[in-house]
């Protein structure tokens, strides 16, 4: 299997296809939204993190670049979104391999924060990699409607550190919708 670490200006029909591909098989209620886009809430990833076998994508998670509020400062973030495996793949921890990447990336950026939002039952595969529970009731974002609220049920944040720190405290505004 092959690790690749992809820009979005560098993204090519071919692998924007098979990473759709990819996000289809591993989110069927989102078959049909992943037909159409990678981005999620509006929000596009600035690089792509694959691992492929052959020409398909076995693992994927597309990484967006964001400013946040945190305590009345802005804060640069990067955020995991459409983090997958596909089911024929899962239990190898491939997903620790390309959030690692992830990370790597972000650092390489020089972006030192990096935000995700997951379900209850994904948080344990994301603390294993490093990412830290959050708590929601910090955290406000703006919904599709430009309503300020909090996070939709179900929807766990967490953090985690790309270089050395501890994620400042305060109040999380997102200054926009989560990804």
């Amino acid at each position: 299997m092959e690790l690749r670490v992809i820009d979005e200006l560098q993204m090519d029909a071919v692998m924007e296809a098979a990473v759709r591909a990819a996000l289809q098989a591993c989110f069927p209620r989102d078959r049909e939204h992943y037909g159409r886009t990678r981005d999620w809430h509006g929000s596009a990833p600035a690089w792509t993190v694959v691992l492929q076998e052959g020409e398909a994508v076995v693992a994927h998670v597309g990484v967006v670049d964001r400013r946040i509020r945190v305590g009345g400062q802005p804060l640069r973030v990067f955020g995991p979104q459409g983090v997958c495996v596909r089911p024929e793949h899962r239990g190898k921890r491939l997903v620790d391999k390309v959030l690692s990447a992830a990370v790597d990336e972000a650092r390489r950026r020089e972006i030192q924060w990096g935000m995700l939002f997951c379900q209850q039952a994904t948080m344990r595969i994301y603390a294993r990699t490093g990412w830290q529970e959050v708590d929601r009731t910090r955290i406000t974002r703006i919904d599709a409607d430009g309503a300020e609220g909090p996070l939709p049920e179900g929807s766990m944040p967490m953090v985690r550190c790309a270089g050395d720190g501890q994620f400042p405290l305060g109040p999380i505004h997102l200054a926009g919708n989560d990804w």
